[in-house]
């Protein structure tokens, strides 16, 4: 018994004691990858890393990760940032070249769009609205940006964005500059956004050389990382790739494909549930749907995982308050002005962040410029900003097409020039179809300041116009021809992004049945920038030879798939020539009728649309409306009423919406209605 107590206590005493379980010092990086609208499980991530009180010290990210991660690190929580993206306007991946014409080529949508640049005449791709996501960089990054003055190190919590250079196919690490900048070249996604100039060089997105950037956090200093993984798990035999939609995605899935960096012990991966969504796919349903799955995949990996540093979220430093001046790197004095005139900017006086917001929000309805990145940099309460810019092409060329079962084809060519006289937009535009052509020339130049402009204008048109007069039974009409010259001189007043009014003094001529007339007069125009939900034009001409007025407007809902759109057009005149009188229904015509089978000087229609998305951009539609046309007497007489109805299918394609639908009217008439491309 000895001898054992002896052994025991020799045991105890060799043994050293156990130490208790040492987390590694170092800074912790989250590492959020990219994904398009997978991304959107990042923010989940970030709920479950709030809920924990986890604080990482540096974010690095790539694509949707670097849009996010920016966010986050300038110090706003994941609530926020998910009510933040909730209020993002649709992202639309069809391609829309419309938004970058010239705003005087008006109702005319270009099917193709060339613009000049510095190797010549190029083929404007605009595949998603590339103005509009500029400017919702610029906006909701504005605060973060001031923050960091073109150092990421400055924000609250140290930031990198990964892109990826173009000419060699390097990943880069974005550490200054212009923060919106640098997310706009890591999220510049092939075919989808245009590559973005920083320097000498051309970037493209992060995921293609680092879409899961752990290389670039380690290099950063990280000594451990908690990696957020959009991949998807892999596609089974079972999956049927027959979808223009699904097979894009398998494709994308190759392209920004690269092994995982190794992990070590004291990491965490995460890899929420991705399975089935587009990339592209950024609606309200993928949203909550990302979101859980995020979160889900969270709570299940960092819950168990040890050692993560708990610490209150830093508090942002104070904004700058002062703005010193401005400067544009890569312009001309020139460009400066137009810059703090678009952005109602003023040396040496308080800087408004609201205010400046809100101009950076309306950048894309200034067709000045293409681009525009502040660059703040500076210390103190004071900041500058050393802004780059991409002008407009100095001249730009578009054509148009579009076809109508009763109109037949129309075609349209234009061209802009904005150097051959300083300071004035020289534009051109002839119009060809079967029953009417236009050539019509403008001269505009700009004036104003945020978000006011004022357009100076002269506009001189010819146009052939054949008249249809239809017989009573609908199926013959007469051709008479007129032959219309007209020159105004007036001004366009704006308000950026919401409405445009027009007035000018107008001098007009024509000939009809071997007879030439002449007036002048005033005439007014209004409309509200397209893109609202709700919209509405109007326009009035008051001459010495006759006098009339016409409104229209609507306001469209939206609930998923669904979409309504009320709407009314009213007209009236006083001794209209034929040409002026009003086509019944306007451009679309009236349900069960021919387009322009009625005309008269006065109108009235009362419309609903709706419209269910059955697949893709396939929607089954309906259309039912009530009014009458008429020629003098009271617009809103009890006789002469119709109803009309109106189904059938339509979609949006490159070439613009598609539409095959058949009428019926209460006068017992009916119509087909084709029309491929949008009228003008």
């Amino acid at each position: 018994m000895r001898h054992y107590l002896r052994c025991l206590l020799f045991v105890v005493v060799s043994v050293p004691p156990v130490q208790a379980q040492q987390c590694p010092e170092g800074p912790l990086a989250l590492v959020l990858s990219g994904g398009g609208a997978k991304g959107f499980a990042h923010i989940g991530v970030l709920q479950v890393l709030d809920s924990l009180g986890v604080r990482p010290d540096l974010v690095v990210g790539t694509s949707i990760g670097a849009m996010v991660g920016a966010l986050y690190a300038s110090g706003l929580s994941a609530r926020q940032i998910d009510s933040l993206t909730r209020s993002f306007p649709p992202f639309d991946s069809r391609p829309v070249i419309a938004s970058r014409a010239p705003h005087e080529w008006g109702s005319l949508p270009p099917t193709f769009l060339w613009e000049q640049g510095t190797g010549g005449f190029v083929l404007a791709t605009g595949g998603v609205r590339e103005l509009q996501i500029n400017a919702l960089l610029n906006r909701v990054l504005l605060r973060a940006n001031l923050l960091a003055r073109g150092d990421f190190d400055r924000l609250p919590i140290p930031f990198r964005a990964v892109a990826t250079n173009l000419r060699n196919r390097e990943a880069v690490v974005l550490r200054g500059g212009d923060l919106a900048q640098a997310v706009r070249a890591s999220l510049a996604v092939p075919l989808v956004f245009s590559p973005e100039r920083i320097g000498a060089d051309l970037y493209t997105d992060g995921g293609i050389s680092a879409n899961v950037p752990i290389g670039a956090a380690r290099a950063a200093g990280a000594r451990r990382v908690i990696v957020v993984d959009l991949k998807e798990s892999t596609l089974g035999d079972s999956v049927i790739l027959v979808s223009p939609e699904a097979v894009a995605g398998r494709l994308a899935g190759f392209l920004f494909a690269q092994p995982l960096d190794s992990l070590g012990p004291d990491d965490v991966y995460v890899q929420p549930d991705v399975r089935g969504v587009a990339n592209l796919r950024f609606d309200a349903a993928t949203h909550d749907r990302m979101l859980i799955n995020g979160r889900l995949a969270a709570d299940s990996s960092l819950r168990r995982a040890s050692c993560l540093p708990r610490s209150a979220r830093a508090v942002p430093a104070a904004l700058p308050t002062q703005l010193a001046g401005w400067t544009v790197v890569n312009g001309t004095t020139r460009d400066a002005i137009t810059m703090g005139r678009v952005l109602g900017l003023r040396r040496d006086h308080s800087l408004r962040v609201d205010g400046l917001e809100a101009q950076l929000s309306e950048l894309p309805h200034v067709e000045a410029l293409r681009e525009l990145w502040l660059g703040p940099v500076g210390t103190g309460d004071s900041i500058r900003f050393q802004a780059s810019i991409v002008p407009a092409p100095p001249r730009v060329a578009g054509v148009g097409l579009a076809y109508d079962h009763d109109l037949g084809g129309r075609l349209w060519a234009g061209v802009l020039d904005r150097v051959l006289l300083p300071g004035i937009e020289t534009s051109g535009v002839l119009t060809l179809g079967r029953f009417r052509s236009d050539l019509t020339g403008v001269l505009l130049t700009h004036v104003g300041i945020r978000r006011m402009s004022l357009m100076p204008f002269i506009v001189g048109q010819l146009r052939s116009e054949d008249i249809r007069l239809f017989s009573s039974d609908g199926h013959s009409f007469l051709q008479p021809t007129v032959r219309q010259a007209t020159g105004q001189a007036g001004v366009e007043w704006a308000r950026i992004g919401a409405w445009r009014l027009r007035g000018a003094a107008a001098v007009i001529t024509w000939e009809s049945d071997g007879e030439t007339h002449s007036t002048g007069g005033l005439l007014l125009s209004a409309r509200t920038e397209p893109g609202g939900q709700a919209w509405a034009k109007g326009e009035a001409s008051i001459t010495g030879a006759y006098r009339l007025a016409l409104a229209e407007g609507g306001v469209l809902f939206q609930a998923g798939r669904l979409s309504l759109q009320p709407g009314a057009r009213l007209a009236i005149g006083r001794r209209l020539p034929l040409q002026a009188t009003f086509e019944f229904g306007g451009d679309e015509g009236f349900p069960g009728l021919v387009i322009g089978e009625f005309r008269g000087d006065r109108e009235v229609v009362l419309r609903f649309e709706s419209s269910y998305l059955v697949r893709g951009p396939l929607a089954v539609r309906l259309q039912l409306a009530a009014g009458r046309s008429a020629t003098g007497g009271s617009l809103l007489a009890s006789t002469g009423w119709l109803g009309g109805a109106r189904a059938g299918f339509g979609a949006e394609t490159p070439l613009g919406p598609v539409t095959f639908e058949y009428g019926l009217a209460t006068n017992g008439r009916s119509a087909a209605f084709v029309r491929v491309g949008r009228w003008f």
